[in-house]
């Protein structure tokens, strides 16, 4: 065997996601500490590494996957507010102009022009569609209103 065919079973099965986020902090801090000279900055690195290697090594596997699945509950808390969120794809979400409640509307099924009443004020509301089908009633559901 090769040291490529030994590299690519290791990362398949030995490396998981709180390995990688170590190796990264690791080969980042190594950068940082190549520009600013101190001891600490050379040390840190170091011990990444260390801990890296440890973990890669380890046989205590169990405790390993532990790690694991404690490092992507806080990865999934810290970024969950900045993952995007799809709407979903048979609603439209439109404000009313008149007193600014955002209404839930669902998707337009015929080409053209439609119209939708404003439940908070009465206020009629306009939709745009390109789809072709027959016409229809649109159903308005408030979600959220304007103090």
């Amino acid at each position: 065997m090769d040291y490529k065919n030994i590299l690519k079973i290791i990362l398949a099965h030995f490396i998981d996601a709180f390995n990688r986020f170590l190796l990264l902090v690791t080969l980042v801090l190594f950068l940082v500490s190549f520009f600013f000279k101190n001891f600490f900055l050379d040390f840190i690195p170091f011990l990444f590494f260390c801990f890296f290697l440890f973990r890669l090594f380890s046989k205590n596997k169990v405790q390993r996957t532990k790690e694991n699945a404690t490092y992507l509950k806080v990865k999934n808390r810290i970024l969950h507010p900045f993952s995007k969120k799809r709407k979903s794809k048979d609603s439209i979400y439109k404000k009313c102009h008149a007193c600014g409640t955002i209404l839930k509307l669902p998707l337009p099924k015929r080409i053209g022009i439609l119209h939708a009443k404003c439940p908070s004020c009465g206020n009629r509301v306009t939709l745009l569609s390109f789809k072709k089908q027959k016409k229809e009633k649109v159903k308005v559901e408030v979600i959220k209103k304007k103090s």
